[in-house]
């Protein structure tokens, strides 16, 4: 029987993972771009925006911040 690889990519959603724009201070971001460049240069992989959850090269996810289990300040 032939050795079979997966293309798929386990990843994490939840607050570890995810920078969280709705926050006091959501004000600070002049939009979209701004958001991600600030997750980006925290270091994480996602970022929310409007509910939804976008990984910070741009690309939508599947996920809603609805989905994200936990205490939003972890």
């Amino acid at each position: 029987m032939g050795h079979m690889s997966s293309d798929f990519k386990q990843i994490e959603i939840s607050w570890r993972t995810v920078f969280n724009t709705n926050t006091k201070n959501s004000m600070i971001y002049n939009g979209i771009e701004e958001a991600n460049a600030f997750a980006k240069r925290a270091g994480y992989e996602f970022f929310s925006w409007n509910g939804r959850v976008y990984e910070v090269d741009g690309n939508q996810t599947e996920f809603l911040v609805s989905d994200i289990s936990g205490d939003e300040s972890e």
